[in-house]
């Protein structure tokens, strides 16, 4: 119980972190760099790992036919909610801050304000996705492995 207890504050530190990051990347007070947006970046993969990894094993799922809404209705009515509201913001947060302009090219490192705010959105998702996933197998009482 005390690793879930940390998983689930781990999640909730990434999720906080990301939220401060993005209100300050919106409003243009801030702008991290590789150095500070990578690991937030790689973290919010892992949660998505973990999520998966989670989700199909308390579904015993061989063939990988899970659907959003069968993992949404294990939760709370206001983590459903909020979940839901994370997924449209982060993807119009992210279709806002496309460009018709040309860049460099698909391997463009130089992260600029759109980007950083396109990503962030999506960091906030992806830990709030990490959390889910802990708090649903919190509640069936389930652990992957």
């Amino acid at each position: 119980m005390k690793n879930k207890l940390r998983i689930d504050l781990i999640f909730i530190a990434g999720f906080c972190l990301s939220l401060f990051l993005h209100l300050l990347i919106v409003t243009m007070t801030f702008h991290p760099g590789n150095v500070l947006s990578m690991p937030f970046t790689a973290g919010m993969l892992i949660a998505w790992l973990y999520a998966s990894r989670t989700i199909k094993d308390i579904y015993n799922d061989s063939e990988n036919n899970l659907s959003f809404k069968s993992i949404l209705f294990k939760l709370p009515q206001t983590q459903r909610y909020i979940l839901l509201f994370l997924t449209f913001y982060a993807i119009i947060n992210f279709i806002t801050t496309l460009s018709a302009e040309s860049g460099n090219g698909w391997v463009d490192l130089n992260l600029s304000h759109d980007k950083l705010r396109g990503i962030s959105g999506f960091w906030i998702l992806f830990y709030a996705i990490g959390y889910a996933a802990a708090h649903i197998e919190k509640q069936i009482g389930k652990s992957p492995g």
